[in-house]
């Protein structure tokens, strides 16, 4: 069955791909919510942490309406929890409980700073169903300036082992950005993984900085072709990346636990070979994933305009399902950006 996985990640990939086009868009696979564009990192590959008010964002009683009428409404059961970090906001716990007792599965998506063996426990005693940590190299030197912050590697290192003492149903698992410090280093995290026996790991292709933009304090500058394609930290050498990539690829087809669809990491092949002109692949936003950021605002893109707030809806089928969202899935399909291959619209 484990080498079955692959092909049925690729399977899936294609339904979407089809639903789209006969226009059989009755539900997302998941709900993501950026709790907060706050973040305590200062990673060189995200603009989030410029901006550090909690101004505006939406209270833990108005997100637990909004997901209150998605389990309602049976718009999806899988709700993922990201930033920003998502736990600057101290209702994380409270919020993964109450998806819990509506029967819907979380996910937390997190650099792993403020884990530790009580949180990590709290979390799994409020029903989480997985937890996936930022990891991007285990030479620490190069993990922490990824991350923008001295002492991140040790203390993830801390997290995974504080994860494997008591018994926990909680998943956790490895997400890593392939970029040139590390990219030759993929199959040692891999093997990281294994080692720790965790549930996978999760590569995310290197996108420009303003892929991953704040929703308030002043953020305009569109990422465009030239920007991707001067970014420093793409890989140099595609022969490398190539490489590095296809070794993912085999250690796949025998049962190793990564996560994407084989198709993905060849599109991360291409998009590394011509990044600044990616176009060969089909964006899958408002297919996959129904998106709302900290003040509400619902989008199918977080690169598009927003297509409705939960604030002013009671009904995000009806956003879901809306004219604007029709007409954001038409402008994404015909979009050029290389962030149709990230992992949420993947």
């Amino acid at each position: 069955m484990t080498r079955l996985r692959p092909w049925l990640k690729d399977s899936r990939r294609l339904i979407k791909q089809v639903g789209r086009r006969i226009r059989v868009l009755e539900r997302p696979e998941q709900v993501q919510i950026d709790l907060t564009d706050r973040c305590n990192y200062r990673c060189p590959t995200c603009t989030k942490w410029r901006h550090r008010s909690a101004e505006g964002e939406l209270s833990t009683a108005e997100w637990k309406g909004f997901i209150d009428s998605v389990a309602r409404m049976s718009l999806t059961h899988r709700i993922v929890f990201t930033g920003g970090e998502p736990l600057l906001r101290n209702d994380l716990v409270e919020l993964v409980a109450h998806c819990t007792g509506l029967g819907c599965s979380t996910v937390v998506v997190s650099n792993g700073s403020l884990l530790n063996a009580g949180k990590i426990e709290e979390l799994d005693t409020a029903g989480l169903s997985y937890l996936m940590v930022s990891l991007n190299s285990l030479v620490a030197a190069l993990h922490d300036e990824s991350r923008g912050t001295e002492g991140s590697c040790d203390h993830l290192m801390g997290v995974v082992r504080a994860y494997g003492n008591p018994p926990l149903r909680l998943k956790l698992g490895i997400a890593t950005i392939l970029m040139a410090g590390n990219i030759d280093q993929a199959t040692h995290l891999l093997e990281f993984v294994e080692r720790n026996r965790l549930h996978g790991i999760l590569f995310q292709a290197c996108m420009d900085d303003l892929t991953h933009h704040p929703f308030r304090g002043g953020y305009s500058e569109p990422h465009g072709h030239a920007r991707v394609a001067d970014n420093p930290f793409l890989p140099a050498d595609t022969d490398t990346s190539d490489r590095a990539i296809d070794r993912l690829l085999a250690r796949q087809r025998r049962g190793a636990p990564i996560l994407n669809p084989p198709s993905q990491l060849k599109a991360m092949k291409a998009y590394y070979r011509d990044p600044g002109h990616f176009t060969r692949i089909e964006c899958l936003a408002g297919v996959t994933s129904l998106l709302v950021d900290p003040y509400g605002d619902v989008r199918i893109c977080f690169g598009l305009d927003p297509i409705g707030n939960v604030r002013n809806h009671a009904n995000p089928r009806k956003i879901w399902t809306s004219a604007a969202a029709s007409t954001a899935r038409k402008k994404a399909s015909t979009c050029g950006r290389p962030c149709r291959i990230m992992n949420h619209i993947y």
